[in-house]
Formats: structure tokens, C-alpha cells, sequence
């Protein structure tokens, strides 16, 4: 990372005037516009989470969340998952996973519903969502906060905003996100999976042999296409023994995300869950609500939500709303969960 200009060391971008008097203001000026960009995102955002959890989605959350982790019993393990683990699944099931409203997705069954009371900035946010496909890039090289990366699937480049993944990744690493675009800013989302440079060849291996066998099903398919229907698989690539490979590369502590050591997670999960049924004779299923962590969530909401008890702070300092208050007139979001209180 460049080192950090001080005030009145000569401008960088060779003016000859000091940089107090020179681009000083104007990064302050573009810090203070990105800021303003996060915060109407975090609030976006916010507004999404609560759609995707009432009451109409119920089905579709239980569905989506077995087939994102290739397990049918995947709902008894959802206290194994953490933060970051909740944040990919929530990122593919309100941004890929098809309703069963008309097979519709949900962040455009909000679009429809809300977008005419979200503010101009919030809804162009929303479009580049909307839009944004889940694929796998190559990090290319970290200049400041910015990342270079390569779409290894559909191939073009992209300069983006790395905020945390700028600290954390080095070039050669492997990063399943998805680009947003914006007409001032490009950035990936929060829920980014960082992966070893020794993922590629295995992975790229696994996800081109699934898009063949894509296409002899749908005549003329494209990346789009495919990436947007089928996104999922790269999660169960992550969690199966193709991943063993290239595990020794991840060291704990260590950035990279481990789909195995989170199957483990699960699967231990399930076996205590069991334990504990056996033991204290709890009924085969019981309603147990799931949470959908969030990515990008405000102060401002993390106030108006104190009396409630509503956020949280996880370990590694991300705010997550938690369980929301039940409303009377409705059954709150659940999925069933054997053996878990309800």
C-alpha cells in the first residue's frame, strides 16, 4: 500500500503545491461521496434483508437453503454457520435463487414493490444489483485501496474499490463476488469469498464441465446465463472433496474461506442436534427462525433498533440484525430446524 501523504509534503500529482492546497480536498471531497454511497447501500440493504424474511418467502427460504449447501438436512446445522457463512447464502438467494413467485427473484419482486419509494441514489444501487453476476475473478494487483481483477469466466477487466479486501488479499488470489457498478464508484460486495491462488485450476475445472453439460440443456447459453441460474454450484464445489486439493494451502488463522472445515461445522452440528433430541426428548421438528445476516447495516439503524435488541456485533466486529420482533397479525419467518427451541 502507498504511503500516506501528509499535509504539507508536496502534491503527488506534481503541481508543486503542497497537497493541503492542491488534492487534498478533492480525495476528501470523493472519501466523503463514497461514505454517503455506503451508508444509502447499508440502508438498501437493510430494507432487502427485511422483504426477503416475511412471511410469502417462507417456503422459498427452506428450499433455497438446502440447495445452497447440498444437504437436506442443512436447516438442523444453521447454528454451525457464522456471519460470513449467512452473508454468501443470503448475497445468492435474494440476488440468484428463483421464487416460487412465478419463478421471480426476490430482489426484483422488491424492485417492483418498493422501488418507487427508494431515493435515486438507493434505487441505482439497486439496479447494479439487480444486474451483478456472481463469478470468479483473479486479483491482478492491490494499488491502495483499489484491486484489479480478472473475470476468469467471462474475461474483461475491472478496477474496483477493495475497502477490507485490499488489507487482507495479495495478487494471485481467487475472490467469488460480484462487481457493482456504478456511474461514480465500482466496488465488490461484502460477502466476497476469498480463495486461495491453488483454487483455480480445480475450481475453473469444476464450474466449465458444469457449464457444458448447461448448454447441451439450453440451446445457444451464454456465462450470463448460466452464472445466474447455477451460481450455487461454486458453493457446493467449496464444501465437497474437490476442495481437499488445494486445503493445505489454507492455514489457520488464515483469510481464505474453508467450505470443508464449514462441512465439518455442519456435520458435527447435526450429531449433537441429535445428542441433544435423544436426550431430552425433543420432538422431531420444531419452528426455529432463521436470521439473514447483513452486509452493509448503519448506526442510525443500530439506534432506532436499541429498545429492541434487534443488532448484535459478531466477533470480527459486523453488525447483524437479530431476531425481529413477531408481529401478531403474522406468522414470523422460520424455517424448521429439528430439535432446536422454538
Amino acid at each position: 500500500m502507498a504511503r500516506k501523504v501528509r499535509r504539507n509534503e508536496p502534491c503527488p500529482c506534481g503541481s508543486g503545491k503542497k497537497y493541503k492546497h492542491c488534492c487534498m480536498r478533492k480525495e476528501q471531497t470523493a472519501s466523503t461521496q463514497q461514505l454517503t454511497m455506503y451508508q444509502e447501500e447499508a440502508d438498501l440493504m437493510y430494507q432487502l434483508y427485511q422483504f426477503s424474511q416475511s412471511p410469502p418467502f417462507n417456503a422459498d427460504l427452506q428450499a433455497a437453503f438446502i440447495l445452497f449447501w447440498n444437504d437436506h438436512q442443512a436447516p438442523g446445522a444453521l447454528r454451525a454457520l457464522e456471519p460470513l457463512d449467512m452473508a454468501r447464502f443470503f448475497d445468492w438467494y435474494v440476488t440468484d435463487q428463483r421464487t416460487s413467485k412465478e419463478r421471480r427473484r426476490i430482489i426484483d419482486l422488491f424492485a417492483n414493490r418498493e422501488g418507487s419509494q427508494l431515493r435515486p441514489e438507493q434505487l441505482d444501487i439497486l439496479r447494479a444489483r439487480q444486474e451483478a453476476l456472481l463469478s470468479l475473478y483473479k486479483l491482478l494487483e492491490v494499488k491502495g485501496n483499489e484491486l484489479v481483477l480478472t473475470d476468469l469466466l467471462r474475461s474483461g477487466e475491472h478496477f474496483v474499490q477493495g475497502d477490507a479486501w485490499s488489507r487482507v488479499a495479495t495478487a494471485g488470489d481467487l475472490l467469488l463476488t460480484r462487481v457493482i457498478e456504478l456511474e461514480d464508484d465500482v466496488h465488490i460486495t461484502r460477502a466476497a469469498t476469498l480463495l486461495p491462488p491453488q483454487a483455480e485450476t480445480g475450481l475453473l475445472r469444476y464450474v466449465r464441465a458444469h457449464f457444458e453439460r448447461y448448454r447441451e440443456e439450453h440451446f445457444s447459453a451464454d456465462w450470463d446465463g448460466f452464472l445466474r441460474e447455477s451460481s450455487y454450484l461454486f458453493n457446493h464445489y467449496l464444501l465437497s472433496e474437490n476442495a481437499e486439493s488445494w486445503r493445505t494451502a489454507i492455514k489457520s488463522p488464515s483469510p481464505y474461506y474453508d467450505g470443508i472445515g464449514v462441512r465439518e461445522r455442519m456435520s458435527r452440528a447435526l450429531e449433537e442436534l441429535e445428542a441433544e433430541r435423544v436426550e431430552k426428548a425433543v420432538p422431531e421438528r420444531e419452528q426455529s427462525p432463521i436470521v439473514l445476516p447483513g452486509d452493509l447495516i448503519t448506526e442510525q439503524h443500530e439506534k432506532d433498533s436499541a429498545t429492541k435488541k434487534t443488532f448484535t456485533v459478531s466477533q470480527g466486529g459486523i453488525l447483524l440484525p437479530g431476531r425481529p420482533e413477531p408481529d401478531e397479525r403474522e406468522e414470523s419467518p422460520s424455517i424448521l430446524v429439528p430439535g432446536c427451541d422454538s
